[in-house]
């Protein structure tokens, strides 16, 4: 027994040691130090932040923006978050990438979810049970139904930014073996289009064939899951432009839409407004 409290004992202080280390901030290339290492002295950052601000958002780094995730964390429930460097920064650089592919300033419109994340905290909490960049990216599509998309249906906001062309994002799933995630991120249309316009499949054959896929998704949870992000995403993504193929998706894969017509996000017919500029070169790319 006295072994086994002995082991107990060191388990606990090992988990103490790390939770020590990992609250500690990143400290810059010429401040490196052990972090086990006895400390001569100590230096201590009053407003919980890693580095200053600057003015302009668009200046701002992930650590900026992870700073000021943290910050509105401390005011708005009054207790510290302990940053996740690694696995935060990550999360906000695909947050900023989701932004980027949807033709927004992605810094910017980043720090706009982070808000809105805070502002609707009670919602999201009850949605996704705690406060974090995860959960933030888990509420992407809300924000953009909510934030953006009026936005663009009233023509106050027209997206053109991008990192990387519509084609381009699509050959990197492609060759990373997802090519089923182009329509989870990109929508049906932009699938078809994709697949008819670059790669010169019949259209028809790929209705036949991405039928065939939905229909073997349809019998699980976890594809139920991903019929629905094809849904949303292909909702969210419009309008799109009149050349594009399988504007009538919700028609022709009425089964498969059929279970979120009661959702909040649902809409029968697509946004208005103008399509995002990165579409249109998909029109022109033969391969």
């Amino acid at each position: 027994m006295a072994l086994k409290k002995k082991m107990i004992e060191g388990e606990e202080a090992l988990h103490a040691m790390v939770d020590r280390v990992m609250s500690q901030p990143i400290p810059q290339p010429t401040q490196l130090s052990n972090p086990l290492a006895k400390k001569k002295r100590r230096m201590t950052v009053t407003d919980g932040s890693t580095a200053p601000r600057p003015d302009d958002v668009n200046d701002w780094t992930v650590r900026h923006l992870l700073d000021y995730f943290a910050d509105k964390y401390q005011s708005g429930l009054g207790k510290k978050y302990r940053k996740a460097y690694q696995a935060d920064q990550h999360v906000l650089h695909q947050i900023g990438s989701f932004m980027a592919s949807n033709g927004l300033e992605k810094m910017e419109w980043s720090k706009r979810l982070v808000d809105w994340g805070f502002e609707n905290a009670e919602r999201v909490m009850l949605l996704q049970k705690h406060l974090s960049p995860q959960t933030f990216l888990r509420m992407v599509n809300y924000f953009i139904q909510e934030e953006v998309m009026p936005l663009v249906e009233r023509q106050v906001l027209v997206r053109t930014e991008h990192d990387l062309s519509l084609v381009e994002e699509i050959k990197e799933a492609e060759a990373a073996g997802k090519r089923m995630e182009i329509f989870s991120r990109h929508g049906i249309p932009v699938g078809v289009t994709y697949l008819a316009q670059c790669k010169g499949l019949n259209v028809d054959a790929i209705v036949e064939s991405f039928t065939k896929f939905l229909r073997e998704l349809a019998k699980t949870e976890e594809g139920r899951t991903r019929i629905k992000r094809m849904v949303m995403a292909s909702i969210l993504g419009s309008p799109y432009p009149v050349e594009f193929d399988l504007r009538d998706w919700r028609k022709v894969f009425s089964e498969f839409c059929r279970p979120y017509y009661a959702e909040a996000w649902w809409r029968d017919v697509d946004y208005a407004g103008q399509p995002m500029a990165k579409y249109y070169p998909i029109l022109e790319s033969k391969e």
